[in-house]
């Protein structure tokens, strides 16, 4: 059997650090195999040792080894190695450390259609790290790892056509990936469906539906999701009013700096009584106490 077909054989996707990629542990080659294979060129073998020294399995770990041989692979085509060689620059092992290099491999890697650089580009764009900012191309790039299955680019894409910053705004499009993503129980995606259906945006209004969503995404600890779980508690949205009740919800989210909740807490002080600050603190208490006891 060719040399290369055995590398082949073993290569599959796996997240080490900085989402980088491996071949698998099983039918692995030795790594005197693995070096005479790259040294007569293949993209496969060095790819493996690139791992290997990464890792530092089989051979001491090494980042400039790593670095070398991902290098090796990545300029012979190889889109995991390319992906990988972005990585180590983006992070600074085993090489300086360079957000714009990073972001050419990173393209490269995209281009030939590895989900997880696509993300990664579509991220960088996004918040014009190692490039110029551009949303339009970052939403691009992040539809396509979308539709392959990583769920932070369908955050992103959620995101981006939610606030339309540098798009189109697309309602539609949002709730087509928000509702993804609250199936698997996403609390970042439950508290954005429960403020498309709260509104009416791309799905329909339903005030008893979102504040169910915001009650999971709260539930789940996502600060956005419980301010907003207070606010409508406290505003009998689609619910009866329980001001106590609401001010936990407002206060634990103000505990996690979401100023959201800061300023809802602010305007809402005048209506309230020392009765319903000493019942929502009371609930608080409880509630700690209750999470200091699971844990």
């Amino acid at each position: 059997m060719r040399i290369a077909a055995i590398f082949a054989a073993t290569s599959a996707l796996l997240v080490i650090s900085a989402r980088a990629s491996a071949p698998e542990a099983e039918s692995q080659p030795t790594i005197e195999a693995a070096t005479a294979a790259a040294a007569q060129g293949d993209a496969e073998a060095a790819f493996f040792l690139s791992a290997a020294y990464f890792t530092g399995k089989a051979v001491p770990q090494d980042d400039e080894k790593a670095v070398e041989f991902a290098r090796q692979a990545a300029e012979l085509g190889h889109a995991k190695a390319q992906n990988n060689l972005g990585n180590f620059y983006f992070t600074g092992r085993g090489v300086t450390e360079d957000a714009v290099e990073a972001g050419r491999w990173f393209r490269r890697s995209a281009e030939q259609g590895f989900a997880v650089a696509q993300d990664t580009l579509g991220s960088m764009l996004a918040k014009g790290v190692g490039m110029e900012r551009n949303p339009a191309e970052a939403l691009e790039w992040s539809r396509k790892a979308a539709a392959q299955g990583i769920a932070t680019a369908q955050r992103r894409v959620a995101e981006l056509c939610y606030f339309g910053d540098g798009v189109s705004q697309d309602y539609a499009e949002s709730a087509h990936w928000g509702e993804f993503l609250a199936r698997r129980n996403d609390a970042w995606a439950l508290n954005l469906m429960g403020s498309l259906t709260e509104n009416g945006f791309g799905v329909k209004k339903d005030s008893s539906a979102a504040v169910e969503l915001y009650r999971r995404s709260a539930e789940l600890g996502n600060a956005r999701g419980r301010s907003n779980y207070g606010r409508v508690i406290f505003d009998a949205l689609g619910t009866k009013r329980d001001i106590p009740k609401a001010l936990l919800w407002l206060m634990l989210a103000a505990e996690q700096g979401e100023i959201t909740a800061i300023r809802f807490l602010e305007s809402a002080r005048p209506e309230l009584t020392k009765t319903d600050i000493a019942k929502g603190r009371r609930l608080l208490a409880k509630f700690r106490e209750a999470g200091s006891q699971a844990k």
